[in-house]
């Protein structure tokens, strides 16, 4: 397998040196590993921004020697949040440095004239009704960044309940935003864009994002292109839950996932 969403220390909230992230994928028998530091766009210069991610490429290039060691395919991409907001910025980067993927992700949303981090808020402060805009403002945002943003994958499409259901323990009814989950769905598999299964709610939560439901609809809808990342910030969580994760996915209907190389989908059977 594949992990295609990992973050070394060119990330703000990682200090995962890459080596030990190599150690590990290959000592749990992945693949390939792909490097996806955060590019963040909500607010600040392109400069300023995308540091990070030269950062990021200089730990891809002084770490292709020892991944090749055990015969592991390194990759380099990044993981776009809020390119929405400076859709021009991302647009520039992408263009500057050889990408074999970029993730898109909503990771803020504009909330009474400011942006707003959802791993920050307390969704308990909230009625169920703001509750609910805010569900639906998340939603729009995401699908606003697979229409206008060139990006490879759609991460974490529902991102949000990990901090609603999960952090806070809200019980909400997640049902009721089908159709904004399903426009997205419908968005990328038009667009070519692959949904992202990720692993990093798991061990915390008990869930992946998507689930099976989202995973089946997109499914039934004709999507195919399906990547699994662990969204790991520390080496130790590198393809985490994958074995859960692979058997919930062959459950859906899926007998293959894909990695990128050079923002090109390559199909592997699983």
């Amino acid at each position: 397998m594949f992990d295609m969403h990992l973050h070394t220390n060119a990330s703000h909230d990682s200090k995962a040196v890459p080596g030990e992230i190599i150690r590990m994928a290959s000592g749990i028998g992945l693949s390939g590993i792909a490097f996806t530091d955060h590019f963040d766009n909500y607010k600040s210069t392109e400069e300023n921004n995308a540091l990070p991610i030269l950062n990021s490429y200089r730990n891809f290039l002084d770490s292709r020697e020892e991944a090749a060691r055990p015969k592991l395919r390194l990759l380099f991409g990044m993981e776009a949040g809020g390119g929405i907001r400076n859709p021009d910025n991302l647009k520039r980067l992408a263009g500057r440095l050889p990408f074999d993927v970029i993730i898109g992700s909503v990771h803020e949303i504009y909330y009474r004239g400011e942006n707003v981090s959802l791993y920050d808020f307390d969704f308990r402060t909230l009625p169920p009704e703001t509750l609910a805009l805010f569900v639906e403002t998340y939603y729009r945002d995401l699908y606003a960044t697979m229409n206008t943003c060139d990006v490879d994958v759609c991460a974490h499409i529902d991102l949000i309940d990990r901090y609603i259901v999960g952090k806070h323990g809200i019980d909400y009814d997640r049902g009721a935003f089908r159709e904004c989950v399903e426009a997205i769905l419908e968005l990328i598999i038009a667009k070519n864009i692959a949904l992202e299964v990720n692993t990093s709610s798991c061990a915390a939560y008990g869930f992946t994002m998507p689930g099976p439901g989202i995973l089946r609809a997109y499914k039934a809808m004709g999507g195919e292109l399906l990547t699994v990342g662990s969204d790991a910030h520390v080496p130790g969580n590198t393809g985490g839950s994958f074995g859960e994760c692979l058997e919930m996915i062959k459950s859906c209907g899926f007998r293959r996932l894909f990695y990128y190389s050079a923002r090109k989908p390559f199909a592997y059977g699983i």
